[in-house]
This record gives C-alpha cells, sequence and structure tokens, in this order.
C-alpha cells in the first residue's frame, strides 16, 4: 500500500542520508568500531551493540519477508493451483511461522549464540513452561494439530462451548469464532483440540433441521403430513435431496405430536430456516382449523 511505502522512505531515506554524511566526515569507522566493543559475555560469545542491531536487522527482514510470502500463497499462487482457501489459509500460516522460526535462529547466529549455548536457553525455557507457559505451550501445539489435521477450517460453521459460530481465523495461539449476534469469540485452540466440538460443515454443508409440531387429538394425522410437507417445499432453503419427511413421534398428553425434518446446505441459516417454517406451518394450520393444543388438566 502507499501508506506503507511512504512510511519506508521516510524511515530509509534519513537513515541513508545520515549514513554517508558520516562517512564523507569520517565518522562512520570509528563509530562502528565503538558499537562492535563486547559490553556482555554469553559463554564464550562476545555481545555488541552492532551484533544485536544485525541480529534484530535479521529477525525483523524475515517477518516482513514471512508476510509478504504468506500474502502472495494466499492470495495469489495457491488460488492459481486450485488450492482449497482453507488449506491455503493453513499453508499460508505455517510457512509464515516457518520463516520466522528461521529468522529468530539467523538473528541468534548473527550474534554469535551456537547450539551449544542454546541448550542453556532451552533449558532455562523448559523451567519456565514447567512453571508457568504450560498453558501457551498447549494452545500453540493445538495450533499446528488444527492446521495440520484440518479438522477444523477457517469458514466452517462450529459449536463450541454451547456457542454457535463461524470460525474466521485460526492462529497459532488462538482461534476466533464469529457468532450469530455479531460477536466475536477468542477460543483457545487447546479447546478445539481437547474438547468435544460440532462441526456443522465438516464434510459437506449439508444438514438436517427438525421442527416438532403438536397438534389436537381431533386432527387428521395424514392431513397434517401433507400440510408439513407443503411447508417444507415452499422454503427456497430447503433442499430437494434429500426431501423432507413427516415422522409421527408419540401420543402425548394433549397433543399428537409430529416432527419436520428437512435438509438445508447452509448451517448458517438454521435458525432463518426454522423460524420461517413455524411461521408457514402455523398460517397452514390455522387456515385448515387444525388447533395447536396447550397442556391442559381437568381438577374434579
Amino acid at each position: 500500500p502507499g501508506r506503507r511505502r511512504l512510511r519506508i522512505r521516510r524511515l530509509m531515506i534519513p537513515a541513508v542520508f545520515l549514513l554517508i554524511t558520516l562517512q564523507q566526515v569520517g565518522a562512520l569507522g570509528p563509530i562502528l568500531e565503538w558499537i562492535g566493543r563486547p559490553f556482555m559475555f554469553i559463554g564464550s560469545t562476545r555481545v555488541s551493540l552492532l551484533s544485536l542491531v544485525v541480529s534484530a536487522g535479521i529477525i525483523a527482514a524475515f517477518v516482513l519477508i514471512s508476510r509478504l510470502v504468506a500474502f502472495f500463497l494466499r492470495s495469489r499462487i495457491l488460488p492459481d493451483l486450485g488450492v482449497d482457501p482453507a488449506l491455503g489459509e493453513s499453508l499460508a500460516v505455517l510457512v509464515r511461522y516457518a520463516l520466522i522460526g528461521i529468522g529468530i535462529f539467523g538473528g541468534l547466529n548473527a550474534i554469535g549464540i551456537e547450539l551449544s549455548t542454546l541448550k542453556i536457553v532451552l533449558g532455562a525455557l523448559g523451567v519456565g513452561i514447567g512453571f508457568g507457559l504450560q498453558s501457551m505451550v498447549n494452545n500453540f501445539v493445538s495450533g499446528l494439530i488444527i492446521l495440520i489435521e484440518r479438522r477444523v477450517k477457517q469458514g466452517d460453521i462450529v459449536s463450541v462451548g454451547g456457542t454457535d459460530g463461524r470460525v474466521i481465523g485460526i492462529g497459532m495461539r488462538s482461534s476466533v469464532v464469529h457468532t450469530r449476534r455479531g460477536l466475536d469469540i477468542i477460543v483457545p485452540n487447546s479447546d478445539l483440540v481437547s474438547q468435544q466440538v460440532s462441526n456443522f460443515s465438516y464434510r459437506d454443508r449439508l444438514i438436517r433441521v427438525d421442527i416438532p409440531v403438536g397438534v389436537s387429538y381431533a386432527a387428521d394425522p395424514e392431513r397434517v403430513r401433507d400440510f408439513l410437507i407443503q411447508a417444507a417445499e415452499e422454503e427456497e432453503a430447503v433442499v430437494a435431496h434429500p426431501p423432507p419427511t413427516v415422522v409421527f413421534t408419540q401420543f402425548g398428553d394433549s397433543s399428537i405430536d409430529f416432527e419436520l425434518r428437512v435438509w438445508i446446505d447452509d448451517p448458517w441459516q438454521i435458525p432463518t430456516v426454522r423460524s420461517a417454517l413455524y411461521f408457514s406451518i402455523w398460517y397452514k394450520l390455522k387456515k385448515a382449523g387444525i388447533e395447536i393444543p396447550f397442556p391442559q388438566r381437568d381438577l374434579h
């Protein structure tokens, strides 16, 4: 974007001008020599301000490169290859974090930290994980599992903790689920791996919607079934295959109970379709003079 290029120019042009000026007056060499002096030691590794600057530059460069590579993979390369968008998002995230990891190791190498020295850092990190970072590491590993197994993908309609929503983002630590109420819920990745998650669009997007209906004992069950099937066939969101069916479920205390079973191909529309069918069924039964009873009790 143009605004980002403007920020880069505002940073780079003064920096280049300053370096050229220092070089012309002969001050660049002494300054580099001064900032190259070690001010601390990690084992046998000499750490200077120059090595820290170079290390930070390498890490920042790899972070920028990882974003660019992920952007091109997500928006151009993988779609041109016909890769599924959800799989493309997962691959882009994995490539991005892999490049960031390479940049971190490159930055440490620029400082002069070797693998033998890293053992000390990793040992301290292990102690930290043992005391307080279990949850963070668990979520990180769970994020890798989600991206690799793809049991939950971006765009899926899921139910987590009794809340339905659409997955709009999967990160390495947490995922974002957008609910029908417009709320964005941050869900730790460990919950998506360890808890029971209902995925309404895992294999396909077909899902059955059940509509329970109770009518008076005076009603003709065959007419009731015809009205329910007619209401289902008139609803645009209901698919023709599998066809809608009506099941006579039981003889209730105050009504004979039926269940209209219809199939739709958009799980996000479940509440809307259920509401539309209830409206249609109520008007049809009302027009036909079929009573929808409520519980009654006679006391003698």
